[in-house]
């Protein structure tokens, strides 16, 4: 009997002393050798980078990210007069070419048409696959009315696949490409109140490991999978402030893009790196009951109450 309790207390010391010094060497690998400039150069790639949901937050941080490294950039998002704007920016601050594509990804038609021939003769070397909408944080499902989770089903989950679709063929084909695919945390645990947005992401998740098995045999393809805890963009504001833990939308995804081609996975910045492999290992019922989880959850259903009120 001792000999079998010897047995599975070093089975398992071996186990986790693997994981954590494996993971300790991909936090030098991907956060510390990066901060001395030590990583991939992105522009043996291609010449042009493509950012979905490029106007504000994460988008807009990597297309200004990837502009220093000396990328031409195609902006694509729904809103004119914004993609206007960011274009003139980039093109101004880093003296690179720049385009843009109005279109609404909630809409699931017209990608070969608006975006297909917009970008079909340019040398592209990154997909950055980051448009993605929520719906209200402060609402149950069934207080929502059905085409508002129509439209974040389709821009979250039928814009990833069709933007893939238009670019991975001719990346096979050139033998090289990057696409970048930002995800959520929330695809790993639900925790309710965005009882869409969480599957949706949770799709992405499970989309990209695919590819990677798909594309594995070609060596300078590479799907990179994103899934950030909390960043302080648009899309969380009030409910997230700029801490160490959370991030601005510019300091994640310069930390991001340091580790494509270093990492199929990361969590984007160093503290949500440590903090996703540490919740990883917990299943989802513990999960639910971890401290930041319920506070989230709390400040939620508070302001869902607020906003209940208020429509009295």
């Amino acid at each position: 009997m001792s000999a079998l309790l010897s047995l599975i207390f070093y089975t398992w010391l071996g186990y986790w002393s693997y994981r954590v010094i494996k993971f300790v060497l991909f936090m030098i690998t991907c956060h510390v050798l990066p901060s001395f400039g030590i990583y991939n150069d992105l522009k043996k790639y291609g010449q042009w980078a493509i950012i979905t949901g490029a106007t504000d937050g994460i988008g807009k941080a990597y297309a200004v990210e990837l502009a220093k490294q000396k990328f031409n950039i195609v902006l694509i998002s729904r809103t004119e007069e914004k993609l206007q704007r960011v274009a003139e920016e980039i093109k101004n601050a880093h003296g690179v070419d720049t385009k843009y594509i109005v279109f609404d990804f909630s809409t699931p038609e017209g990608y070969e048409e608006r975006i297909g021939n917009v970008i079909s003769d340019l040398d592209v070397g990154v997909l950055v696959n980051n448009v993605g909408m929520s719906s209200k944080w402060d609402r149950l499902y069934d207080e929502l009315e059905m085409a508002e989770h129509i439209r974040v089903m389709h821009t979250n989950t039928f814009g990833e696949m069709h933007m893939t679709y238009m670019l991975t063929k001719k990346m096979i084909q050139q033998k090289r490409g990057i696409m970048i695919h930002i995800s959520s945390f929330f695809g790993y645990y639900p925790i309710g109140l965005i009882s869409v947005y969480s599957p949706t992401k949770a799709f992405v998740n499970s989309f990209v490991q695919n590819l990677q098995a798909e594309t594995k045999h070609c060596k300078d393809v590479h799907h990179q999978l994103v899934t950030p805890f909390f960043v302080a963009t648009n899309m969380t504001k009030g409910s997230v402030k700029v801490t160490r833990v959370t991030p601005d939308a510019a300091t994640f995804a310069g930390a991001a893009l340091r580790t494509v081609g270093l990492t199929p996975h990361t969590f984007g910045y160093w503290t949500h790196d440590i903090l996703g492999s540490i919740l990883m290992t917990f299943p989802p019922f513990v999960f639910g009951r971890l401290p930041f989880v319920k506070s989230f959850q709390k400040y939620c259903k508070n302001r869902r109450l607020k906003t209940l009120e208020k429509s009295e």
